[in-house]
C-alpha cells in the first residue's frame, strides 16, 4: 500500500526558507477562483452559439463502441461512466488516439479511446505507474503548502520528477521558519507522521485531478501565482522552455494523422481547493482514490 510506502522528501533550502521576496498573503482562495473562471469562460465557448457533438469511439477488453460526446466538455471519465462502471473505478488514465490523457480532460474532436488500469490486460502499466507517482507528488505538494501555519509561508518551488524506482516522490519548496531556532529544522517522526496523515486524510477524500490548459501567452496564468515570486519565476522559465524550445510539442488531435505542433498552453491542475502548475509538460494525473 502506498500509505505505507510514503516517503516524504522535503528539500528545505537555506537560501530559499528566509527569503523575504515571499508574500505571506494565503493564496489558495484567490488562485481557485481565478481557475474557477478561466474554466468557467473555456466551458461557455463550447456552448455558445450552439453546443457540438464529437464522436469517440471506444476499443478496449470490454469491446467497441462509439459514443457521442459534447465537445470541449466531456471527458474520458463521462465516457467511462456510458461504458462501465469498473473502467470509472479501475481506470487510471486513459488513452486517447494511442498517447496517454487525463481522465478529467475534456475531449475537443473525433477520436479513439481506451483506459489503463494497473494490472490492465493489454497495456504496459509503466504510463500508469508514471501517472501515480506524479499525481502523489501534486498531493504531497498540497499537504505542504496546507498543513503548517500560515506564519511560516510554505510555498512550492519546484515538482521534480523522480524515476518510480527511486521509491519516492519530492517536493521543493520555500519555508519562513518564523523562529531563529528553527532555522534548521529537521522533521521528526512525529511530524512527519502528521503529515502522512494529513495526506491519507486528502486522498480519502476522492479528489479529482482537473487540469485547465491555458495559454502560455496569456498573463491569467502568471496572476496565479503573482504572490509567490520565486514560484512565478520558475513558471516563467517553464513558459520561455515551450517558447523557444522547437522540440516541445503537442499531438494535434484536430488532424487524423499523428501531427505534431508546437505547445500553446501549459496545464494548471486542481486538485480540491489547491491549485499548481506540473513542472513537466509530460505529466498526467489520475482521478482515482489513492489508496
Amino acid at each position: 500500500m502506498w500509505r505505507q510506502k510514503l516517503l516524504l522528501s522535503v528539500r528545505l533550502c537555506s537560501n530559499l526558507c528566509m527569503n523575504k521576496e515571499v508574500s505571506e498573503i494565503s493564496r489558495h482562495r484567490d488562485c481557485l477562483q481565478l481557475w474557477n473562471e478561466i474554466k468557467e469562460q473555456q466551458v461557455n465557448l463550447y456552448l455558445s452559439p450552439r453546443v457540438e457533438k464529437v464522436i469517440v469511439t471506444y476499443r478496449g477488453f470490454l469491446g467497441e463502441s462509439t459514443l457521442e460526446m459534447t465537445k470541449g466538455i466531456s471527458t474520458p471519465l463521462d465516457c467511462a461512466k456510458h461504458l462501465s462502471e469498473i473502467l470509472v473505478k479501475e481506470s487510471v488514465i486513459a488513452m486517447v488516439n494511442n498517447n496517454p490523457w487525463d481522465m478529467n480532460r475534456p475531449l475537443s474532436c473525433d477520436c479513439s479511446l481506451d483506459f489503463v488500469q494497473f494490472k490492465g490486460p493489454h497495456y504496459d502499466p509503466t504510463v500508469a505507474n508514471n501517472a501515480f507517482w506524479q499525481s502523489c507528488t501534486l498531493l504531497l505538494a498540497a499537504t505542504l503548502e496546507t498543513a503548517f501555519h500560515q506564519e511560516h509561508n510554505v510555498r512550492v518551488i519546484n515538482l521534480p520528477l523522480l524515476n518510480p524506482k527511486s521509491g519516492g516522490f519530492v517536493c521543493d519548496i520555500s519555508f519562513n521558519p518564523g523562529h531563529q531556532s528553527l532555522e534548521n529544522w529537521t522533521p521528526s517522526p512525529q511530524e512527519l507522521y502528521a503529515l502522512n496523515t494529513h495526506i491519507q486524510r486528502m486522498a480519502a477524500d476522492d479528489l479529482s485531478f482537473e487540469p485547465l490548459d491555458v495559454s502560455i501567452h496569456s498573463e491569467l496564468l502568471q496572476k496565479l501565482f503573482s504572490d509567490n515570486p520565486l514560484r512565478s519565476q520558475q513558471i516563467s522559465h517553464v513558459f520561455n522552455e515551450h517558447q523557444d524550445s522547437s522540440n516541445t510539442l503537442q499531438l494535434d488531435l484536430s488532424s487524423n494523422k499523428d501531427r505534431f505542433t508546437e505547445r500553446s498552453t501549459l496545464p494548471v491542475y486542481r486538485v480540491g481547493k489547491f491549485v499548481e502548475v506540473p513542472t513537466s509538460n509530460s505529466t498526467y494525473y489520475h482521478n482515482i482514490v489513492l489508496t
